[in-house]
């Protein structure tokens, strides 16, 4: 009886999080939103321009203050949802930026471990999201968020 409970509590809350958080999807990745086909060609044809970032403090226009505690590119965090001390809740996995945008692809920990890419517009110390969304799977460069775009771009058309 405490396995049936237990199964059916599991269930409404995956019902639940369905239904507050729509974009999430158990079998597909969501079609990116909003993102302009100009950021896209803009990504392709300046790919060579992005410069890599390998550490949380590295990140410009503020960012690393904005996202508060995360984790450096292979370092502990708390992935799920029971939680260790002094350890942040998220991760970055890839980020490179030119003088104007940064691409950033982290992994941010809790009752499911989501894997998101967004796009900031960045000057001086400032920065603003541009777009996101939630991948499969974590972006490693800058072609990998290329062939994504390109890939759920076309599903939209």
């Amino acid at each position: 009886m405490k396995k049936l409970i237990s199964i059916i509590n599991t269930i409404a809350v995956v019902a639940a999080l369905i239904l507050v958080y729509p974009e999430i999807s158990m079998s597909q990745t969501p079609a990116p939103q909003d993102l302009t086909q100009d950021e896209v060609k803009r990504l392709s044809d300046s790919a060579d321009a992005f410069k890599s970032i390998a550490k949380v403090s590295e990140l410009p226009g503020g960012l690393n203050k904005t996202f508060g505690e995360m984790a450096d590119p292979g370092k502990p965090f708390n992935s799920g949802c029971v939680r260790t001390p002094d350890l942040p809740s998220q991760s970055l996995k890839f980020a490179a930026a030119t003088s104007d945008r940064l691409w950033i692809s982290y992994q941010s920990g809790g009752f499911c471990l989501m894997n998101k890419l967004e796009l900031h517009e960045i000057s001086d110390n400032k920065n603003k999201l541009l777009w996101s969304t939630i991948t499969p799977q974590p972006m490693a460069s800058i072609k990998d968020i290329s062939e994504f775009l390109k890939k759920t771009n076309s599903k939209k058309n």
